[in-house]
């Protein structure tokens, strides 16, 4: 790859660039291991509803949505001190950089598909390979 795109990417609260050391992607490792909950649960009582305190809106499936991935400056998130996974901004600074976490990801972390991490990086990049294919 040579023509590696730079990515910008924008803060979730204040709507700025974040660069450099600034600031972080995350997501919220509790909701994420409540969905895995819920989705196990699904498997072995499919009719019952989710656990108690699934605090995530089933969409049409009957699915949990997906935990969402957020953009902050280190000094604008909401909530720091929560047990969140989190990327410095500049280790996903290109979009090589986030097809290496994204493989990563694949390899190593069963907890991605209870994220939104496939649309938060077309959404915040512009890279799509479905329109791409055609």
């Amino acid at each position: 790859m040579t023509n590696d795109q730079i990515v910008k990417w924008q803060c979730d609260k204040c709507g700025e660039d974040v660069a450099g050391s600034e600031g972080y992607l995350s997501v919220d490792m509790p909701a994420v291991n409540l969905a895995e909950r819920a989705r196990q649960e699904r498997e072995i009582h499919p009719d019952t509803p989710g656990p108690r305190g699934l605090e995530l809106t089933p969409d049409t499936t009957g699915q949990p949505q997906k935990v969402q991935w957020r953009v902050y400056h280190s000094a604008c998130d909401p909530d720091s001190a929560s047990m969140s996974y989190s990327i410095d901004v500049a280790d996903v600074a290109a979009v090589s950089r986030i097809l290496a976490w994204t493989l990563h990801f694949m390899d190593t972390k069963n907890w991605i598909r209870h994220t939104d991490w496939t649309s938060f990086v077309r959404g915040r990049t512009g890279v799509d390979l479905r329109e791409e294919r055609t």
